[in-house]
């Protein structure tokens, strides 16, 4: 007997539900730097200036500026993993719910948008007061963004349970 050939167990579905989402998370954290990326472009900014105020959680005001530098990519691994986190979290709690691309879109945008209000525009500024800086329908616009790319998460889920 192969190993696809045995049923599939609930613990077996939610780790393909968890991987589903680690990597739709992940992917929709990718669009939504490329949109943050685009944003900084058309209001003239540095396109590392948003990923750099992600790395001040860490190196404080020293990681602000323009330039791409070491701290940046302390920023970017922050964003590459609480998209993933977001993902994971959104899989696990709505995984079964979200069969449908554009039900998970929906629901996608509207998480990531209370995640945008509560933690980015109420939490963050607590946490990092460097963060009041942050662009404010960009990095919105960019929420939405995200929570729209989630709608692969059905089709990534698709994928890994054929493979």
């Amino acid at each position: 007997m192969l190993a696809w050939e045995f049923p599939m167990t609930s613990r077996a579905r939610l780790l393909w539900r968890l991987l589903a989402g680690l990597e739709s998370g992940v992917v929709a954290g990718a669009v939504m730097l490329g949109y943050i990326m685009l944003d900084a472009l058309l209001r003239g900014s540095s396109v590392w200036g948003v990923v750099n105020l992600f790395s001040s959680n860490f190196y404080g005001p020293a990681a602000l500026g323009g330039a791409f530098r070491k701290t940046t990519v302390a920023g970017l691994a922050w964003h590459v993993w609480l998209s993933g986190v977001m993902g994971l979290v959104i899989s696990l709690a709505l995984g079964p719910f979200l069969a449908r691309p554009v039900r998970c879109a929906v629901v996608g945008a509207l998480l990531a948008l209370s995640w945008y209000y509560f933690v980015v525009r109420m939490l963050w500024p607590q946490w990092n007061p460097l963060a009041l800086r942050q662009p404010f329908p960009g990095l919105l616009f960019a929420h939405l963004i995200f929570g729209v790319a989630m709608g692969a998460y059905p089709r990534f889920l698709a994928q890994l349970r054929e493979s």
